[in-house]
């Protein structure tokens, strides 16, 4: 017992937030995708109280998956935004606990019961906010929206269980979070892409272009988006719906053209946030046009947004910054646009699997969740020796690389 403890208080798993939650990311990405093929197969039962399997399967992607490099990036991003002290060894592997705990008690869902799980869930964004707002509010309150956003998924989350609990899928409180992770992807990455786009500038001395999030375009994306969620969580096929959707795709175009400062946008890690903005245009684009349309192209839109831009947005997050804060120069190796070459081919084959229906669609569908399944893994293989081992550099914790 006390190695265990020893281990726990000094291991560089334990440094800092991204760390085990990163890394959590990449091995139940694997486990969740395995489990969801099992299923598909007919070698995995779900629990019974959830009346619709693709429930199951959206609640642990956005609860689960998502959930884990989000709780990594926030209690990083704190640190470097407010300058706080690192939650890191033994509150850090609490909250790891408390998330698998909320992992464990939803695959037994019959087992462990509803109440349980609904707690559990509960409980790590309480945690996580616990963590978050003191130092925000105490040193840097233009932060308070990721607080905003958190509290947005822990009462979605809530809504969720209480619909099982009366019976009901639950499907539209999941759609609702989906909208949640649009705005939290919109909020995060312009703070990444500002600092993340001026260093590339910087270093290019004959530019003297400066990159700006500008906060009228992105609020007006924000506000859309949400209206959107809204909207469709009572009326999900209503026209008015339909046409916030395009709106809310413009909306996500018109931010594209704060990127647009010249040569530099050509960089790959820009590339891949720019490709996150199109990924969730696009997705509202084809919800609006099914839903105006009359077609069936819900799975197609959500897909797009959650296959393509949350599952991009979250390997490239990870990928600058878990090796920007373990010490590590940003990687422009080969396996880097693996990465992100599988999760296009991942996005476009699920789209075609959803919005042209076949003979083949079952094994659009695989082919989907193999590449998917792939890009992780390689993420998983080249970043585990950063994430698990000592800083090469001088810094400390959470602290950005030195020199």
């Amino acid at each position: 017992m006390n190695k265990l403890v020893n281990w726990l208080d000094h291991h560089p798993l334990g440094m800092c937030g991204f760390r085990p939650f990163f890394l959590a990311t990449a091995i139940y990405a694997v486990v969740l995708m395995l489990l969801w093929l099992g299923f598909l197969a007919g070698l995995i039962s779900l629990p019974i109280q959830i009346q619709n399997p693709i429930v199951w399967h959206m609640h642990e992607w956005l609860f689960g998956l998502a959930t884990a490099t989000m709780i990594g990036f926030l209690l990083t991003a704190v640190h470097e935004f407010t300058g706080a002290p690192c939650v890191n060894y033994r509150p850090l592997w609490l909250l790891v606990a408390v998330w698998l705990g909320a992992r464990v008690s939803f695959w037994w869902l019959d087992t462990f019961g509803l109440v349980t799980s609904m707690i559990l869930n509960g409980a790590l964004f309480v945690l996580l906010i616990y963590h978050m707002l003191p130092p925000i509010w105490q040193r840097s309150r233009q932060q308070l929206s990721f607080i905003y956003v958190l509290l947005a998924f822990a009462l979605l989350q809530q809504g969720f269980f209480v619909a099982l609990m009366h019976g009901e899928t639950g499907m539209n409180w999941l759609y609702a979070v989906i909208g949640v992770w649009m705005v939290l992807i919109v909020v995060a990455l312009s703070r990444v892409s500002m600092q993340l786009f001026n260093v590339i500038l910087n270093e290019q001395p004959h530019l003297e272009t400066v990159y700006l999030a500008r906060p009228p375009r992105r609020n007006l994306a924000i506000s859309i988006i949400s209206l959107y969620t809204a909207i469709s969580f009572f009326y999900p096929q209503h026209p008015v719906a339909g046409w916030i959707a395009l709106a809310a795709s413009a909306a996500m175009l018109n931010l594209l053209n704060d990127w647009h400062v010249g040569r530099a946008l050509w960089n790959r890690w820009l590339l891949m946030l720019y490709a996150v903005y199109w990924f969730v245009a696009l997705g509202y684009g084809v919800l609006g046009l099914g839903i105006l349309m009359e077609l069936a192209w819900q799975p197609a839109g959500h897909h797009l947004l959650v296959v393509g831009a949350l599952s991009l947005a979250m390997l490239t997050v990870m990928m600058i910054a878990g090796r920007q804060h373990a010490g590590y120069n940003i990687s422009y190796a080969p396996w880097t646009l693996w990465v992100v070459g599988l999760i296009m081919l991942a996005v476009l084959t699920r789209f075609i699997a959803s919005a042209i229906p076949s003979l083949f669609s079952q094994w659009w569908l695989l082919s989907s969740a193999l590449l998917w399944l792939f890009a992780f893994v390689l993420y998983g293989i080249y970043s585990w020796r950063s994430l698990t081992t000592s800083r090469p550099d001088l810094g400390r914790d959470c602290d950005e690389r030195i020199g």
